[in-house]
């Protein structure tokens, strides 16, 4: 189910700054690169899903789980608080996250009574966040992803699928879960109805996603064929940029930009 997020109204500033990162899989992760990352100034946090590892003892990669669920939740609870308290906020769910509710019928991880007592606006699928800023209305579609894809296009695919079956509207389109960088610009014609009639458009559509910020070897989430780990992805988190169009020269196109963070 779709959810759609309330406006964030930045209207009075010259580009919003945010950051997108995902698949944490608290506790195996390296939290010190997560906690810097969260400690930065943005208008707008985007957490992609993932957050805990959920290895149950019927999962794939039970044999690798280290410290309990319990001190992951823990710990992404008290990670939290060095979050600009200014920033809006918003978490999707992941398929680590959901293990331990299919296995148990169960929310073990509690993850949505947490973001409601942190005022982080919530969705098990997918969200449309709406922000304005100067003139400019943005929309950004944020979402896990799932499958068992290894390639770029891949990737892709999970966006375009979102964007041609849920919303063609959005600016921007992110998720997670493949531990694969991805930043894509394409050109999407479509139609809308004016006077009546059907009118064509033409936008440019960012289509992102972002590696993971753990470093281990050997988890399910990072297992490669025949047990053989896939290196980590380098690409750790995304800082993101909304610029708008210029209010005196409307025939510029409103900008999404994005800085790389590594360790």
């Amino acid at each position: 189910m779709t959810r759609y997020a309330p406006l964030l109204d930045l209207s009075h500033k010259g580009k919003a700054v945010g950051l997108f990162i995902t698949d944490l899989h608290y506790p195996a992760n390296d939290r010190e690169f997560i906690r810097h990352c969260f400690q930065g100034q943005y208008d707008f946090v985007l957490l992609g899903g993932d957050i805990t590892e959920g290895v149950t003892l019927h999962s794939p990669g039970a044999s690798v789980t280290g410290p309990s669920e319990k001190q992951g939740i823990a710990e992404f609870e008290e990670d939290l608080q060095l979050l600009p308290p200014k920033a809006r906020k918003e978490m999707v769910l992941g398929n680590h996250d959901n293990r331990s509710t299919r296995s148990t019928g169960q929310d073990i991880t509690l993850l949505e009574k947490i973001c409601e007592y942190h005022d982080i606006g919530f969705s098990g699928n997918h969200t449309i966040f709406p922000i304005k800023v100067g003139e400019s209305l943005f929309k950004i579609f944020l979402t896990h992803g799932g499958g068992s894809g290894g390639t770029e296009q891949a990737v892709l695919n999970t966006l375009k699928r979102a964007r041609d079956h849920v919303d063609a509207t959005c600016d921007l389109y992110l998720c997670g879960h493949y531990h694969k960088y991805v930043w894509m610009a394409e050109d999407f014609r479509g139609s809308t109805v004016k006077g009546g009639r059907p009118h064509p458009y033409k936008r440019i559509q960012i289509l992102g996603a972002c590696g993971s910020p753990i470093t281990y070897e050997g988890s399910y989430a990072e297992g490669g064929p025949k047990g053989k780990p896939f290196r980590s992805c380098s690409v750790r988190a995304l800082e993101i940029e909304l610029i708008p169009v210029p209010p005196t020269n409307h025939r510029k196109q409103k900008q999404i930009q994005h800085r790389i963070l590594y360790d």
